[in-house]
């Protein structure tokens, strides 16, 4: 017979808790200092101030329904196209410049690792070849690497 004791879910030490949300703390703090002296030096304007965290993190909030979408084959594509649109707002409101998506991605690479970069890059262009070629769809696999280079990038910048 199988062995169906309960057990414990593995929670964080309440140490490492504190510790976690240090670095955070501290990795959002260098990140604000960097892009401030970004800004200076390229004169774009990336901020990060009061209103527009409390924004973004509103934002996060939309996050549930691209994972409600991802659970079904018939809804990928909506999931990823919904991903996109959560990702472009967040750039704008970090105050990243351009009129499109695209024009925002160039304009960010500074923000995301390179290997980030170039996944956010493949989502946004699969989200485009759903968007706009006739009887285009998506693997489970395709649509788990594009969600997660959102997410990722959600997650630097603050949103998640």
């Amino acid at each position: 017979m199988a062995d169906h004791r309960h057990r414990k879910s593995a929670q964080p030490a309440p140490e490492t808790q504190v510790v976690e949300t240090i670095l955070v703390g501290v990795f959002n703090l260098v990140k604000w200092i960097v892009l401030g002296i970004y800004g200076l030096i390229t004169g774009r304007k990336v901020t990060m101030g009061g209103a527009r965290r409390e924004e973004l993190r509103a934002l996060g909030e939309n996050w549930g329904t691209v994972e409600m979408h991802a659970m079904q084959p018939s809804t990928y594509a909506l999931a990823i196209s919904e991903a996109d649109k959560i990702v472009d707002t967040a750039l704008r409101l970090s105050g990243v410049s351009g009129q499109t998506m695209g024009e925002r991605l160039k304009a960010s690479e500074h923000l995301f690792s390179h290997d980030l970069y170039q996944r956010l890059w493949s989502a946004h262009k699969l989200r485009n070849t759903l968007a706009h070629e006739v009887g285009a769809s998506v693997s489970a696999d395709e649509l788990r690497s594009a969600v997660e280079a959102f997410r990722s990038a959600l997650y630097t910048l603050g949103v998640l």
